[in-house]
């Protein structure tokens, strides 16, 4: 019974080891075909999942890649194990209709959105150092007839 309840708590505990070390990563890749299928298909033979994916958009590129001028640019975001990401990119090296690709990590997610994270950092500043305002003259300005502004332009001409 002993037995049986540590092979089960040890098998909790490998799971959660697994699922610990599942991360989310982006990868953004120029094809020289329109289909991502080529990209797509590596990455599920690697065993990550997609999760988010993106229209392929037929791009210019700023200089000959592979002696190709247009090129075909889209990304995708996956989820999986960490030591797989350089087999995935290895995989891709290989793939003669990649032209381009680049993987990044997608930073963890957090229960506060970006938008909602406050800084509660205050700064206090002492008495001695509070920077007064100069005191500037404020000049109103004046409505004046067309007459008063003549009569103005006249004394200054002179």
């Amino acid at each position: 019974m002993a037995e049986t309840i540590n092979n089960l708590t040890s098998e909790t505990s490998q799971q959660e080891e697994v699922s610990d070390d599942k991360k989310e990563y982006e990868i953004a890749f120029i094809l020289k075909i329109e289909d991502s299928y080529v990209v797509k298909q590596a990455i599920n033979s690697r065993g990550f999942s997609i999760f988010n994916e993106s229209p392929i958009n037929k791009i210019r590129l700023a200089y000959p890649i592979k002696k190709e001028l247009h090129a075909y640019w889209g990304y995708c975001g996956f989820s999986g194990l960490a030591a797989e990401v350089e087999e995935l990119s290895s995989d891709l090296k290989l793939k003669l209709d990649v032209l381009r690709f680049l993987i990044v990590s997608l930073p963890k997610k957090s229960g506060v959105k970006r938008e909602q994270r406050v800084s509660t950092r205050t700064i206090s500043v002492k008495p001695s150092e509070k920077i007064e305002k100069s005191e500037k003259p404020v000049y109103e300005q004046k409505v004046l007839s067309n007459e008063a502004l003549e009569k103005t332009l006249e004394e200054i001409l002179k």
